[in-house]
């Protein structure tokens, strides 16, 4: 572990012992809001004596702790490491409390006021929120590809040490990684309301029933997929067993709605832009992003659904929707 510099211990203007020093580190990590905290903190002369000594007694358990967990045998090789692990976990936390924004002043009245041990659990906290949901359990996503691989310890270490040349850059990643989680999330609850509301079946059964649940990679999808059966009329009905219902869109549905969009057309853009409207008027507010983008209808059926004929392979000739052509033949 590098040195802590010892504080030395003046009286302030009211008589009160504060500790200046510098920097409280010797590391070259100059630009991690810790250090910078740290040494706008000395520069104020509001770390007191019994501060410093609390700080260096964190730092000491903090390093020996990470260097265990996240590095393995403990050389002065591994404290280093383990140190800018540390270092970078509770920057993580300062970057989190000013809402990713640049505030020294802030770091560092945290870092006087806050104890680093209670910084490095928020860090924790926050990267934990990446794989949980609401009460902290792992979100149970729909589709397993949606679940991150990476475990909380992997993601807190590449926070803490993700950088360029010169500049720490991990609370961009993990900002980057908690709205991708959060986009997976909505992605995944808009799913569930749509089987409700179209389907009428609960989505934990409804896997066991649908094949395209089964084959598809995302929930866009099979959110593709109910859209364009509620929005163009064609419904959920199996047309080859009325009594069922299906997501699966076949080469003769798309072929079907094709003919009926080129005999009226705008009759049907019309009668389809009402049903996506009155849809989106039920989607609840907060999973309107899952769609993408709000204006879902004009980015794909504005021209229509796709032209489809027998001849049609796979996705090659259909470039105006994505994940929604499931043909029998394919099966």
């Amino acid at each position: 572990m590098p040195p802590v510099k010892t504080a030395k211990a003046v009286k302030s203007a009211k008589g009160a012992k504060t500790a200046a020093a510098p920097h409280l580190l010797a590391t070259r990590e100059t630009r991690l809001p810790v250090v910078v905290a740290l040494d706008l903190a000395f520069k104020g002369r509001t770390v007191s004596v019994v501060r410093l000594g609390l700080w260096k007694d964190e730092l000491r358990d903090l390093i020996g702790h990470a260097a265990r967990k996240f590095v393995g045998f403990q050389n002065v090789d591994s404290l280093r490491k383990a140190l800018n692990i540390v270092l970078g976990l509770i920057s993580l936390a300062l970057l989190e409390e000013t809402d990713g924004q640049p505030d020294p002043a802030r770091w560092a009245e945290l870092i006087v006021t806050r104890n680093f041990m209670d910084l490095v659990k928020k860090a924790i906290a926050l990267a934990e929120q990446i794989r949980q949901d609401e009460d902290g359990k792992p979100y149970p996503y729909l589709f397993e590809l949606d679940r991150t691989g990476i475990g909380t310890k992997d993601l807190l270490v590449a926070y803490a040490t993700a950088k360029t040349k010169e500049t720490w850059i991990g609370y961009d990643r993990f900002r980057a990684d908690r709205d991708r989680a959060e986009q997976l999330k909505t992605e995944d609850r808009l799913l569930r309301w749509l089987i409700v509301r179209l389907i009428g079946e609960a989505p934990a059964k409804i896997t066991e029933k649908h094949l395209l649940l089964e084959d598809a990679l995302s929930p866009v999808e099979v959110i593709n997929a109910l859209l364009l059966r509620h929005i163009s009329g064609l419904g959920v009905q199996d047309p080859k067993a009325p009594k069922k219902k299906t997501i699966l869109l076949t080469q003769d549905d798309f072929i079907a709605l094709r003919k009926k969009h080129d005999a009226a057309p705008a009759a049907w853009a019309k009668a389809a832009q009402k049903r996506y409207a009155a849809l989106l008027q039920e989607i609840p507010a907060p999973l309107h992003p899952g769609l993408g983008r709000e204006d879902w209808f004009e980015a794909h059926l504005k021209k229509g659904p796709p032209k489809i004929t027998a001849k049609t392979v796979w996705t090659d000739d259909l470039p105006a929707l994505s994940g929604i052509y499931y043909y029998d033949q394919l099966g």
